[in-house]
């Protein structure tokens, strides 16, 4: 038989009342205090879970609740209920230290895997699952952003603007790709730059075709950026940023929702930066067609490095204006081989 100091609330007043709880070998349960002799079947006693050292309530079927203190016999009483075993590991790991840490950091490692592989794996698969057309409005409405705040027209000479655009489409003939639309401009402090936009827009500034010294250093850079649209880098760059946008997605299945990145995209682009995979898989794509036309891979290493040392900055804005593109020595080097 267990024996428990209470106090007892009769469900209607707030007022309560000092009982002994009792558990009798016959599977009742009694409580006694003045004016009170209650007994249940101890089957139809339920309590709720504890929460740290806050008393255990124990409510019976007319709705009046005993609550316990922490007593030396309190857990064998709990023990007598039914259902109680999820509840008291809970109550246990959230008193005791080495099961908290265990927890803490197990959560850590899940936390971790999930923004390590079940994010970046997530905004893949949105990103090859958004419409053309909300990505080609999200395209239109970046390169306007561009053109109102950063860029303004080129300055480049007609003759070297045609020939660049020769040599470049001359490129693209030879690759199977979504639609590529080119565009020129003049963007001032970005300096030599290129960079893809949603919808295959890519850009090049004028100072990038000026600092090119040979036009196979150009057709890496496009190529790269290429790669870069191919593999929706830029999509997924920016829904990985976005963790609680992309998680909608996924819970909602409506790809619809993804329309809310298009009104805050510019300002999402100028701060995505891409990632170490995702520079060396456009690295790679470029590697690979520039081999296949017979074109040195040494010449984007080329203006990859003189892009460095003019920067000053071996490891951000490289080529890309939205990429930091880690470790270009490390770039440099692979591109070389």
């Amino acid at each position: 038989m267990i024996k428990l100091p209470a106090t007892w609330f009769d469900g209607q007043t707030s007022s309560p009342q000092r009982v002994e709880l009792c558990f009798d070998d016959n599977g009742r349960v009694h409580i006694t205090g003045p004016n009170i002799a209650n007994s249940y079947d101890i089957a139809t006693v339920k309590s709720k879970p504890r929460v740290g050292k806050l008393p255990a309530q124990f409510i019976f079927s007319d709705h009046t609740i005993c609550e316990v203190s922490e007593h030396a016999e309190l857990n064998a009483a709990l023990q007598l209920l039914p259902t109680r075993s999820f509840q008291d590991v809970i109550h246990k790991i959230e008193n005791n230290m080495t099961a908290i840490l265990i927890s803490l950091l197990l959560a850590v490692a899940i936390i971790f895997v999930i923004l390590q592989y079940g994010v970046p794996y997530g905004a893949k698969l949105v990103a090859f699952k958004i419409p053309i057309d909300l990505e080609n409005r999200m395209g239109k409405d970046a390169l306007a952003f561009f053109d109102k705040t950063i860029c303004k027209p080129s300055g480049l000479a007609l003759d070297r603007k045609l020939q660049v655009e020769k040599v470049f489409a001359e490129t693209l003939s030879h690759i199977d790709t979504v639609p590529i639309q080119l565009h020129f401009r003049d963007c001032g402090k970005m300096g030599a730059n290129a960079f893809a936009l949603p919808s295959g827009i890519i850009l090049f500034t004028d100072e990038m075709i000026t600092l090119a010294e040979d036009d196979r250093e150009l057709i890496g850079v496009l190529v790269h950026e290429v790669g870069h649209v191919q593999h929706r880098h830029i999509l997924r760059q920016i829904l990985q940023n976005s963790v609680t946008g992309l998680l909608l997605v996924l819970i909602t299945g409506d790809i619809g929702t993804a329309s809310s990145f298009a009104a805050a995209l510019p300002t999402l682009l100028v701060q995505a930066k891409f990632s170490r995979d995702f520079e060396t898989e456009s690295d790679n794509y470029a590697t690979r067609y520039m081999k296949s036309r017979h074109i040195s891979p040494s010449h984007l290493a080329n203006i990859l490095d003189r892009l460095s040392k003019q920067n000053g900055d071996k490891e951000s804005h490289i080529i890309g204006f939205l990429s930091s593109h880690p470790l270009t020595e490390e770039r440099i080097k692979n591109l070389n081989r």
